[in-house]
């Protein structure tokens, strides 16, 4: 379970104003925990929803063992309700509504009732409307906890009702750990993680995609001893299919990335991956990532994918020197 001693590292300033809240007895009666998706807002408002209802706890922190933090590690707790997005990425009105409703009862175990809004940018208008009449009259004893990588996209109104804690984004090697937690082998963590951030469903749709086998794909033939063979073979094995086309040019992005931030010097913060996946030197990575720039930029035309990643491939491989050829022609746009 998610506690404030797990996250302290992470979130040194969050986790200090929340938990002096709760030790001093003064916690807001509702919050808006603000920040990147690797963030995890989500984590934090686990932690507070733990140290709130925990029976043992000492210092501002949940004991982690009670019956009341196994509950709420389950989201099972009687007084705890979670509200997320919908298979749409949609919060409702009337999933607000039934919150309200079920926040009018009187808690059944703990002293506070607690309400998780996920993604709360997620609401329509209509349904933070909804939201803020329960924030300016909550009913009893309340907390509310509202996680958001977009606080822009919350009411003016619905903000000025809340306290705002802004969570620091995290180092880039970190946010793939959350990824092999949860059984994702390293190698393939590491790229996904700069897509999806520490979403494990959202890695795990990649991968039921294919992104495990294509990460090895492009490994066999960004190796130093590919033969050119290899690299063809691989870009027609990737560009037969659109889906797989275009989360290999994802891939490839972030692995130029990293190259180029390594050539640069810069700091393991700005890093995704923890090696070096790319042997070639500086002016064909340079070349390669405008060449992905650009079939970004043309991806919604008819464009030739199985060419677009042969050309990308055969620089990074070394087997084509020079600067790349990146007009809408040499890229099989019909």
């Amino acid at each position: 379970m998610w506690t404030f001693s797990k996250l302290k590292a992470a979130q040194p300033r969050a986790v200090e104003v929340l938990a002096a809240a709760i030790d001093s007895g003064r916690m807001h009666h509702a919050y808006v925990l603000a920040g990147p998706v690797e963030a995890g807002a989500e984590h934090v408002a686990a932690a507070v929803a733990a140290a709130s209802m925990c029976v043992n706890r000492a210092t501002g922190d949940a004991c982690g063992e009670c019956a009341a933090c196994r509950k709420v590690a389950a989201a099972n707790h009687p007084d705890l309700q979670l509200v997320a997005p919908d298979d749409k990425g949609n919060i409702s009105i009337e999933a607000v509504r039934m919150l309200a409703a079920r926040l009018a009862l009187r808690p059944a175990e703990a002293k506070v009732k607690i309400a998780i809004v996920s993604q709360a940018d997620a609401m329509a208008p209509a349904a933070q409307n909804a939201l803020l009449k329960t924030l300016e009259e909550p009913p009893g004893a309340t907390l509310f906890l509202l996680t958001t990588a977009r606080l822009r996209r919350l009411l003016p109104t619905v903000r000025s009702r809340c306290i705002c804690v802004r969570l620091a984004p995290l180092a880039r090697l970190g946010t793939w750990r959350a990824l092999v937690e949860a059984g994702i082998e390293p190698r393939v963590a590491q790229p996904l993680a700069a897509l999806v951030g520490p979403d494990v469903d959202r890695c795990r749709h990649l991968i039921d995609d294919g992104a495990p086998e294509i990460v090895v794909n492009l490994d066999r033939a960004l190796a130093s001893d590919a033969t050119l063979e290899t690299v063809l073979g691989v870009a027609a094995d990737l560009g037969g299919s659109r889906e797989r086309a275009d989360l290999a040019l994802a891939i490839l992005e972030v692995y130029v990335r990293d190259r180029l931030a390594r050539a640069h010097a810069a700091g393991a913060p700005t890093l995704y991956l923890e090696g070096e996946r790319l042997a070639a030197p500086a002016p064909a990575v340079c070349a390669a990532a405008k060449l992905l720039q650009e079939l970004r930029r043309v991806r919604v035309l008819n464009v030739n994918r199985t060419l677009g990643l042969e050309n990308v491939l055969l620089l990074l491989s070394g087997h084509v020197a020079g600067q790349a050829v990146t007009d809408a022609g040499a890229l099989g746009v019909a």
